[in-house]
């Protein structure tokens, strides 16, 4: 008899992990590496708006890595978000979202290792500014491509801002590197 309740018992935990395992949960890492020196160094001003990246530092680098199908799907960290709509790729792709150590909220995103994908629809990107310390003015935020390498804002991405949530929310049909500029 307990050899038996041993073995559905073992059978219904093999079934659980199973089907945990479908489920494809996002993994959340936390690592610690060099960064190019415009992380931590000044950031530059966007020209035609006067506009220079939010500072929020962190120390840490943390990421988040999940799986998008074609029927569409989102991948969370910290706040941040990428949502993907229905048709946005063809192929379950892996997607990561990464904070990387830093003086400025940067968020980079990448899909299926690739730095600068694009989509087949625009997605939906999310950016939290609640780890954000001081004053900050809600009205002034916007979210800008950026070169990593040096800093420079490249594109400013049309934005919404979520004062309550504080989120800074805009639309892609690619991916790069992103920050919130003020």
């Amino acid at each position: 008899m307990n050899r038996s309740r041993f073995l559905t018992l073992g059978l219904g935990l093999a079934i659980v992990t199973v089907l945990a395992a479908c489920s494809e949960p996002t993994a959340l890492v936390v690592d610690e590496e060099v960064q190019p020196e415009f992380y931590f160094g000044g950031g530059k001003k966007d020209r035609d708006h006067g506009d220079s990246p939010l500072i929020c530092p962190t120390h840490t680098t943390r990421s988040a890595t999940g799986i998008i199908r074609p029927n569409g799907g989102t991948v969370k960290l910290d706040g941040h978000s990428v949502t993907f709509p229905a048709g946005a790729v063809t192929k379950p792709t892996e997607v990561t979202i990464r904070t990387p150590a830093s003086r400025y909220l940067i968020v980079n995103l990448r899909a299926d290792g690739q730095e600068y994908p694009t989509f087949r629809k625009p997605v939906t990107v999310t950016i939290s500014y609640d780890r954000c310390k001081g004053r900050i003015d809600p009205s002034d935020l916007v979210a800008y491509q950026i070169d990593p390498n040096t800093g420079e804002l490249i594109e400013q991405m049309p934005s919404s801002v979520n004062p309550v949530r504080k989120t800074v929310t805009f639309k892609t049909s690619h991916f790069s590197h992103f920050v919130i500029a003020d």
